[in-house]
């Protein structure tokens, strides 16, 4: 029998293509052939390298160009990526490397967004009204602020692309919430330079109730309803924006309005250029679709300005046995990128009476998926006025206690990172401190896993009122109200 070692190279090179990542590397070790074929060919690394980050995140940004790296740089990112599965993969994960810390400073910043797969990140200034561009790496601002609202009241899932991360804003200058407007901002980034540019800016109807951003790489926009008309008569609308153009869209749904945008929780998120709408109200979780002909995109120029338009409701199912004697709170709906399969997130604070005088509370995460109808062909779909793409929930995890509540933050302290494929939360179970969890979602078996962050002593949770997560190099980065960052370092 031939082994491994007696095989040219070219063979070698070609049954490697068909391993994952992580056998790559062990092989690249266990066998000579391998192992000098892996110090001189950058093929077998960057082809490695390429079909896991169409499953996973890896130590890089999602656009970087892996064949400008040579081969120790290569091997660099793959062992990156190994040892940060493994650990996260721990109940409890361990940190790995110095914690960085400094101090941002007074008034405080809100973290907006963190550029995966680097130490850029984008904050906001609630004092100031600017967004500020800062490299956690330097230690510095590294770009002009620029003006966009002392209020963000809400934002999209984020679009990254080679050198530029862009995100949708909500805001206002009102302490009533209205007066809205849409901003897309920016943050460009090279070698030697980072900039800060506002892409859109969108004024809405001040008498309306905005909500809910979504975005993609050629549409942007928001939920609405009236405020002013009873409920059983209003419906939501849709109004969705071209981003280069300008072209705006305005769909009249028959969406009940009901009472989930103010007591319930709901979000939007973008799957095959289609729009996807979670509701989570009590104990219902619906989805509607508007389907990507009805919205502006670029190759769409016959999208009528107005039409009306029939959601046919979806309901989600969820399998958690749950008492009579239990409410349900919605505490909100996440959406992300769905490049991974997971566009959103829904998060519920439930409520038990176990008796008379005692009782216990516990926040069920629900992560949605888009799956590919294979029954029928895109056009049969469209034609039938179905997405190619359905979004459905998967059975819930729970964590004992409710989310640690922040005085001094913008958003509740839970978060979605890019990918859509984790969860990372603060919670408070009536112990002398909150307890930081980090969910992991397994695409493949679709199970949720729970996994307990320790910190070391001098990070107080109790004073965090922000929160970030790189889980392409496995960063966790927190903000207290004494005007201090801390990256956590987990790979």
């Amino acid at each position: 029998m031939v082994g491994l070692d007696q095989l040219p190279a070219d063979i070698l090179l070609y049954i490697i293509s068909f391993c994952d990542l992580a056998d790559v590397a062990a092989f690249a070790t266990v066998s000579r052939a391998l192992r000098e074929i892996s110090s001189t060919h950058r093929s077998l690394w960057i082809g490695a390298l390429e079909n896991a980050r169409h499953v996973d995140p890896i130590a890089c940004t999602f656009n970087e160009d892996l064949t400008a790296h040579d081969v120790p740089g290569l091997k660099t990112i793959t062992l990156h990526t190994l040892r940060l599965r493994r650990n996260w993969a721990r109940r409890e994960p361990r940190i790995i490397g110095p914690i960085k810390t400094f101090t941002l400073g007074l008034p405080l910043l809100d973290v907006i967004f963190q550029v995966p797969g680097t130490e850029l990140y984008l904050f906001h200034s609630r004092t100031r009204g600017t967004v500020e561009a800062w490299d956690i790496g330097a230690a510095r601002q590294v770009a002009p602020p620029v003006y966009v609202a002392k209020k963000i009241l809400d934002v999209s899932p984020g679009q990254d692309l080679p050198g530029k991360f862009s995100m949708g804003l909500l805001t206002s200058e009102t302490p009533e919430n209205d007066n809205n407007k849409l901003v897309i901002v920016c943050l460009e980034y090279g070698q030697d330079e980072v900039s800060i540019k506002l892409a859109m800016q969108h004024i809405f109807e001040a008498e309306m109730y905005h909500w809910a951003v979504f975005m993609s790489p050629e549409v942007v926009g928001v939920l609405r309803c009236n405020p002013g008309i009873m409920l059983d008569d209003e419906t939501i609308d849709i109004i969705a924006l071209n981003i280069s153009t300008g072209r705006r869209a305005y769909i009249k749904t028959d969406i009940a309005r009901d009472d989930f945008p103010f007591e319930g929780q709901s979000g939007t998120t973008m799957v095959d250029g289609c729009l996807s709408i979670v509701t989570e109200f009590d104990d219902d979780s619906t989805v509607y679709t508007c389907l990507k002909k009805h919205l502006p995109h670029n190759g769409n120029t016959n999208c009528p300005e107005r039409v009306t338009l029939k959601c046919p409701p979806l309901r989600g199912g969820k399998s958690l046995p749950r008492p009579d004697e239990r409410t349900i709170v919605p505490e909100g709906v996440l959406s992300a990128d769905s490049f991974y399969g997971v566009p959103a997130v829904s998060l519920q604070l439930i409520n038990e009476e176990l008796s008379r005088d005692v009782s216990r509370q516990s926040i069920e995460i629900v992560f949605w998926t888009s799956v590919k109808r294979d029954t029928q062909t895109e056009d049969e779909m469209t034609a039938a006025g179905q997405p190619c793409f359905r979004v459905e929930a998967h059975d819930p995890v729970a964590i004992p206690g409710c989310l640690q509540d922040s005085s001094d933050s913008s958003w509740q302290l839970m978060l979605l990172p890019h990918s859509g494929r984790k969860v990372l939360l603060v919670i408070n179970n009536n112990e002398d401190q909150p307890i930081l969890y980090l969910v992991n979602f397994d695409y493949d078996t679709k199970t949720p896993s729970l996994h307990v962050i320790n910190l070391p002593p001098f990070i107080n949770l109790s004073l965090v009122h922000g929160l970030s997560l790189d889980d392409h190099r496995g960063v966790i980065t927190l903000l207290d109200t004494r005007g201090s960052l801390f990256a956590i370092p987990f790979a």
